[in-house]
């Protein structure tokens, strides 16, 4: 049965206004993590850029393993200093850390505090395809190619073709933002749909700043950012489908929802059993017969509208998802415990804040906190109140996929000796579902209690969790001695093609986004009981 929402003094319209207002804030507070980023500093961003130029330029789309890294984009990362020496050995060692040494590969490699930076005006000018290709292999085409169309698409309509490759990166990047601007709208509809009131919606959907891992992977090139938009909206649908009256206006919503992810990754397909079952476990939404002949129905929308690539994968290479790299083994694996504790730190680590290219964590203490307090919120949540399946299936791409990823894992490690592919970003699809699984608990009491303190402690702590999150970012990559507040805006400004003046005002704005966020709750709930005591005068 569908959750009763709590009386509300708030009107649609402020709901609706005030929802808004934070999503922007968010879309707002990404960019200048999009700015705050070095070039090429995502997991995977070079492969991805080049990719996007590939398609803009020639529309190719080899098989998986076919791809390589055009010479200019190398060119491109020399000159963002994210990488020095011999281009054809592209490995840790050759890349520039944001620490001052990685273990083993010290002193092979100049700390990016330190690397050469070739000024904005001086940057090439990238002609994709014209000089003799790299022998580095671009694995990005193991996935569908509708990110890179999109992306491609806008960098190629809007002309930028002809602009140095950081302004191309910058632009890719917000467009990367702008595809998945539905988190926070998708968080506050979830919210709503099972059973909160609008004001403690709104706060729900300032949880996306406490995420610091969410942010960072949001404002940089990654086919993520198509994921990630489309599980938002996948997990939106499968609310209404779950919570409402599991309409067939919802059965057609979930599955567009599920077919658009189906184009941007492998990992997305698991969600095509967390949308059958949130039809099948609604039971307003008919009789059993007709609980399952829905959430097949939006089972095969997904297929029909996103599931040409797979099959053709099936078809065409015998398998779901051809690898795009080759593994290089070091030696087997067998100590299933030693996977087990590597596998759980980098789902953890990965999860809350693990930056650069996986290489630069948030202090250990903060990411135990976040990552526990979430855990313990998930338990009480699970196991009080009602809708316990319901709410398992909000938070099943978060198992399926953690499933896959370990199997995969274990597969790799007992072959190679090392622990690859658990990252946290993979979950990223489900996050409106987990982050609104674990606000209930405070939630729901506070609703039931009528009490205010949600709309202002909750919201500050999660900018301020964003706020540190960012101070420190900022600090691994541009930090110096010789300022007050140890940040050098020099070489900020270099690194950028961005004057000092603007990148004072980018900080300004950031801090404008996080107190709007902050405040936005309070002010429409403080607005909505002024017009009711009005009206009710």
């Amino acid at each position: 049965m569908e959750a009763a929402k709590p009386r509300d003094a708030m009107t649609k319209r402020i709901f609706i206004v005030a929802s808004a207002v934070i999503s922007l804030a968010f879309v707002v507070w990404q960019c200048v993590w999009a700015v705050a980023t070095p070039s090429f500093r995502g997991p995977d961003e070079i492969q991805h850029f080049n990719s996007i130029l590939r398609v803009a330029t020639t529309g190719d789309w080899p098989d998986p393993g076919g791809a390589t890294i055009d010479s200019q984009v190398v060119i491109a990362i020399h000159e963002a200093g994210f990488m020095a020496g011999d281009p054809d050995f592209f490995a840790i060692a050759n890349k520039s850390p944001l620490r001052g040494g990685m273990g083993e590969f010290a002193g092979y490699a100049t700390p990016y505090q330190f690397a050469t930076i070739t000024p904005h005006l001086d940057r090439t000018v990238i002609d994709y395809g014209t000089t003799e290709p790299t022998n580095l292999t671009d694995q990005m085409t193991q996935h569908p190619p509708l990110y890179y169309m999109v992306v491609g698409g806008v960098i190629k309509t809007l002309g930028a073709l002809d602009w140095t490759w950081d302004r191309q990166l910058l632009l890719a990047r917000i467009v990367s933002i702008l595809m998945t601007a539905p988190i926070v709208p998708a968080l506050i509809f979830t919210a709503r749909r099972v059973g909160l009131s609008r004001r403690t919606s709104l706060v729900t959907g300032v949880l996306a700043f406490i995420v610091p891992q969410l942010v960072f992977v949001t404002s940089v090139v990654t086919n993520d950012a198509l994921a990630i938009g489309a599980g938002a909206l996948t997990i939106a649908a499968c609310a209404a489908g779950m919570f409402g009256k599991g309409s067939w206006r919802a059965v057609i919503c979930a599955g567009l929802a599920l077919g658009l992810g189906l184009w941007s990754k492998g990992t997305f397909l698991p969600f095509g059993l967390v949308v059958g079952l949130a039809f099948v476990l609604n039971r307003q939404a008919g009789s059993a017969r007709m609980r399952w002949l829905k959430g097949i129905s939006a089972g095969l929308i997904g297929v029909v509208t996103g599931g040409f690539w797979w099959i053709r994968n099936l078809v065409t290479f015998g398998t779901l998802q051809p690898s795009g790299l080759s593994r290089h083994s070091v030696e087997e694996g067998t100590d299933f415990v030693k996977f087990l504790r590597q596998a759980f730190r980098l789902f953890v680590d990965s999860s809350w804040g693990e930056f650069g290219w996986l290489e630069w964590w948030l202090r250990a203490p903060v990411i135990a906190v976040l990552a526990g307090v979430t855990a313990l919120l998930l338990i009480i949540s699970l196991a009080k109140g009602p809708d316990l399946l319901k709410k398992l299936n909000l938070l099943g791409f978060y198992f399926l996929v953690g499933i896959v990823l370990l199997v995969q894992a274990w597969s790799a490690f007992q072959e190679t000796g090392y622990t690859q592919g658990i990252q946290g970003r993979y979950l990223f699809p489900g996050i409106v579902g987990m982050l609104v699984v674990a606000a209930l608990p405070w939630a729901r009491a506070m609703d039931r209690r009528g009490s205010s303190w949600p709309l202002l402690i909750a919201p500050a702590i999660s900018v301020l969790v964003g706020g540190y999150a960012l101070a420190d970012w900022l600090l691994a990559c541009y930090f110096s001695e010789n300022s007050v507040i140890f940040l050098d805006w020099t070489r900020w400004s270099l690194a950028t093609g961005f004057e000092i003046s603007s990148l004072h005002m980018v900080i300004m704005v950031a801090g404008l986004s996080l107190a709007i966020a902050a405040l936005t709750p309070a002010v429409a709930s403080f607005h909505a009981n002024r017009h009711s005591r009005v009206l009710d005068a």
